[in-house]
């Protein structure tokens, strides 16, 4: 419903508009006379709009729901205590005899060797004219050519150390001659003709390696 202060505007208004527009025509055409029909003014021309309807109210968001609370972890079960080990029982002592001492050994004598000292020097002396003949031969059989055609002679000591398996090692020029192919060619017979090795030791000899010097004579013939 309009209020009455703004309905009688709204009527009082339409009046003066209505009759100004009627006068307005009656000025500019007075030839026409034209009779207007009245214009019922009613209070139904100026009911007033509707009112907007009311904006519905937004409805409240829902609340977020309480996460649920962790669970407690379970307490871990007490380990069991573990059981004392039974106390080993103290042994009985025994009256422990001691076990009868034997009689103490008689002295063994020391045996007698099994050559003579006659026999190992011979053995030795043997082993070694061999060793001798056998180096002798081997100096002139690996005589350097050089050597002869320069009509080169002398004689070189030659020192090694033998042992009971015939092994040679150590060897060297003990004593050299005045010519470097002499000195040369007996390293060489133990190097390379007997290849650092010759036949063992006589049982006679024993096991201790022996230190020998040779003497190698290089002669022309």
């Amino acid at each position: 419903m309009a209020k009455p202060g703004r309905l009688a505007f709204f009527i009082t208004f339409t009046l003066y508009a209505v009759l100004g527009t009627f006068l307005w025509k009656s000025l500019k055409v007075p030839a026409l006379e034209t009779q207007l029909a009245p214009v019922e003014v009613t209070t139904a021309m100026f009911q007033s709009l509707p009112e907007p309807e009311p904006k519905p109210e937004p409805k409240p968001e829902p609340k977020p729901e309480p996460k649920p609370e962790p669970k407690p972890e379970p307490k871990p079960e007490p380990k069991p205590e573990p059981k004392p080990e039974p106390k080993p029982e103290p042994k009985s002592k025994t009256s422990q005899t001691p076990p009868p001492t034997s009689p103490p050994a008689k002295e063994l004598a020391p045996q007698p060797p099994k050559y003579s000292v006659a026999e190992r020097i011979k053995a030795e002396e043997r082993y070694m004219a061999e060793l001798n003949q056998q180096l002798a031969m081997l100096a002139q059989e690996h005589y350097p050519r050089r050597a002869k055609r320069r009509h080169q002679q002398g004689m070189v000591t030659l020192r090694f150390t033998l042992h009971a398996d015939g092994r040679i090692t150590e060897e060297s020029i003990a004593t050299p001659s005045h010519y470097g192919l002499l000195n040369d060619a007996t390293l060489d017979i133990i190097r390379t003709s007997l290849n650092h090795r010759y036949k063992p030791f006589p049982e006679e000899m024993g096991t201790s390696p022996r230190v020998i010097e040779v003497p190698i004579e290089y002669i022309l013939r």
